[in-house]
């Protein structure tokens, strides 16, 4: 279910970082709420690491939190996984190649969906680098748990940011209607 995901990070021959950060630097300038978790995705490795405790509460699994990225997609109930799935796949298309003009930091991709065990997650993601061969490196994700506050209907998804006109068209010609759309909507 999830080879497509790999496979978008893997098919690439990554290059150097032209900067480094660190992870404090990153943690301090984001406000982070008891119902939020922040993590960031090492898209060479294909994995992802918490920069929050309570990453595992907010999606509500329990034991050990594993560092791959498919972890991050085990909680969301199965109506919402198909469209969630394809969401990420869509987004990676559209933020992997830094050409493309995505702003780190600046413009975000959202989605609303639900949880096996019926939260509500706002899920916001970022590219964070690009590498010196202008794939993304480092991304950064925030999931809000926003159940109290907004009553589910459907997945959802939004675009946020000075470029969030051409990431609502990159995400247009790129996605599959057919796995985003319940078939009711179709």
């Amino acid at each position: 279910m999830y080879d497509r995901i790999i496979e978008a990070h893997t098919v690439r021959e990554y290059g150097s970082l032209p900067t480094t950060f660190l992870i404090d630097d990153i943690k301090s300038r984001y406000s982070i709420f008891p119902n939020e978790a922040l993590y960031i995705i090492d898209c060479e490795q294909v994995q992802f690491e918490p920069l929050t405790d309570n990453l595992h509460k907010i999606i509500g699994i329990d034991g050990p939190m594993r560092n791959d990225i498919t972890h991050l997609y085990e909680h969301i109930a199965d109506k919402n996984i198909n469209a969630a799935i394809q969401w990420v796949e869509t987004v990676l298309s559209c933020a992997f190649d830094e050409k493309e003009g995505i702003t780190p930091e600046v413009d975000i991709f959202r989605c609303l969906y639900l949880t096996k065990d019926q939260k509500v997650i706002l899920k916001c993601t970022t590219p964070l680098a690009y590498d010196s061969f202008g794939n993304m490196r480092y991304s950064l994700g925030k999931l809000i748990d926003v159940t109290d506050l907004v009553p589910f209907q459907h997945f959802s998804y939004s675009f946020l940011g000075p470029s969030n006109q051409k990431l609502y068209e990159l995400f247009e010609e790129r996605k599959d209607v057919k796995h985003i759309l319940s078939n009711r909507e179709i």
